[in-house]
């Protein structure tokens, strides 16, 4: 479960983001926060084939996912994805950076 990364409303050099752009990233996001994992999450699987080779993700990281491969769900009135972690692309420690602005 990852709780969705809304851009701030003016970007570093200054340029302040409309209300639509900045609602866009409730539906287009693809940063996001750990905001709680599953026991079974980031563990390999032979019978399937699913290896992490020791990657893993703990709640407070953020992450990077296609939007089309997250579930949208709103938990008290925060917008938020669930993820499952063969889907996730990389982890990072500021979502300013990893985002695609």
């Amino acid at each position: 479960m990852v709780g969705i990364y809304i851009a701030p409303e003016k970007t570093k050099s200054g340029l302040i983001l409309s209300t639509c752009a900045t609602k866009e990233s409730v539906w287009q996001g693809t940063v996001g926060l750990v905001l709680k994992k599953r026991k079974t999450a980031f563990k390999d699987e032979p019978e399937t084939g699913t290896y992490f080779h020791g990657w893993d993700v703990n709640v407070g990281d953020w992450v990077v996912f296609r939007s089309g491969d997250a579930r949208r769900v709103r938990i008290n009135g925060v917008d938020c994805r669930m993820v499952e972690d063969t889907l996730l692309d990389m982890a990072g420690d500021n979502p300013d950076v990893i985002t695609q602005r």
